[in-house]
Formats: C-alpha cells, structure tokens, sequence
C-alpha cells in the first residue's frame, strides 16, 4: 500500500514538473525578425508569418505583426508585441503591449500596455494602463496619465497629472493639474478647475472657478454663481466660498 501511494505521488510531481515545463515553454515564443513587412488584409500578407518588423510595414487593408520598430503605414495595423516607432493609419493602430512613440489614425488608437507617446485620431485614444505624453482626440481614455488631453471628453480611471481641455473632463481617481472645460469632476484633486460646473466628489485641496462649484471635505477657493462645501462653517454661499 505504501509503495502504490509512494509511486501515485511520483506521478504526480513528475506530472506537474512536465506540464510546468511546457507552461515555461509556450511562453518562450521566438519570432523571426524581417526589415519590412506588406500586407494586403492579413493573413494574406508577406512575412506569411507574424514576425518582427525592423524597419517598415505598409497595410493596405489591415495588417499584423509581433513588435514593430520603425514605420507602420497604411489604413489599419494591429502589434501583438511592442510598438517603438511611428504608426500612421487612415483608420486604426492597435498594440496588445507598449507603445514608445507615436499614433496618428483617421478613426482612433488604443494601447494594452504601458505608453509614451503622442496620439492623434478624430474619434477616440485609448490607453489600459500608464500614459505619458499627449493625446488629441474627441474621447481620451487612460489607466493613469501624466500629461496632456484635449478632446471633447477625457477620462481618466486612476492617478493623473495633467492638463486637460475638453467639454467634459472626468477623473476617477486622484487628479493634479487643471481642468478646462464645461465639466470637470473628479473624485481626489490637487489643482484648478474651470468651467461651467466644477465638482469634487471626496477630498480636494484645490481652486474651482465657475458657474456652480461643489466639493466634499475640501480646502481652498470657490469663485462662482453658487459653491457648496460642504465641511465648510458656511457650507452654501453665492459667488466665493472658502475653507482654508
């Protein structure tokens, strides 16, 4: 009995070892590199193979690389791996890692990873993670950014420390900077906002100018129409409000 569980438990350590073994594996992909790459709407394209590119890809329709380094031209273009370099598209560039560099499309640019860069697109710029740099587009969306946005609505889901010029800007997590626009809300913020409608939804140590201003447990300046705060000794006034 003891030798049947002794070999059972051989089993499967030796099963474990094995598959951890593929596991490491899989995860070792080596791509073969190539100076340029052309496609037509991938798969149909030359390397047949996602690949490396060095230097240069041209997509007429749509095409598909690992890392690009270099120039990516064409109308849509997508980068399994890294982008360092320059993406040019009539529609769309799209990077399932990082991006150092820039992105200009017709339609719009997203990035799953971490960036540096400049993005430019008429409708949309999107970044999962951390953005440095600057972003023009009608929707600007990040992880975090430090930088610059103009747009017609920006949002930003964690850290940010930024200008931002839009109709609407929104920042979820902690904002430092200034806002601009007919609405700027933020959840924590260090900074200036100016517009219509300024609001802080949880701690700011800011100066609010506009219309209607509204902070929560706030210290420094409101200059409007009507500013509420609300740990103020006068939570309501017209015109300024303060609580230093």
């Amino acid at each position: 009995m003891k030798k049947s569980s002794l070999l059972a438990l051989a089993c499967v350590v030796a099963c474990g070892a094995f598959a951890e073994k593929v596991a490491d594996e899989e995860e070792i992909v080596k791509y073969e590199s190539s100076p340029c790459s052309v496609a037509f709407a991938a798969p149909l394209q030359y390397p047949y193979d996602i690949c490396d590119v060095e230097y240069f890809a041209f997509n007429l329709i749509y095409g598909e690389c690992h890392n690009i380094t270099g120039w990516d031209l064409g109308l849509a273009s997508r980068a399994t791996g890294d982008v360092t370099g320059l993406q040019t598209m009539g529609l769309a560039s799209w990077s399932d890692s990082n991006l150092r560099g820039c992105q200009i499309s017709g339609f719009g640019n997203a990035v799953f990873g971490n960036a540096k860069a400049f993005q430019l697109a008429s409708v949309a710029n999107y970044n999962s993670t951390d953005f440095i740099g600057a972003q023009i587009a009608a929707i600007n969306y990040n992880g975090t950014l430090w930088g610059f946005q103009l747009g017609a609505f920006n949002f930003n889901k964690g850290a940010c420390k930024a200008l931002q010029i839009a109709a609407i800007n929104a920042n979820a997590g902690e904002y430092n900077g200034w806002s601009v626009g007919a609405v700027n809300c933020a959840g924590r913020c260090k900074g200036f906002q100016l517009g219509v409608i300024n609001t802080i939804t949880e701690t700011g140590k800011a100066v609010q100018f506009g219309l209607f201003n509204s902070a929560s447990n706030f210290s420094g300046l409101q200059f409007g129409l009507l500013n509420v705060i609300e740990n103020a000794p006068i939570p309501v006034m017209a015109f300024m409000n303060a609580q230093l």
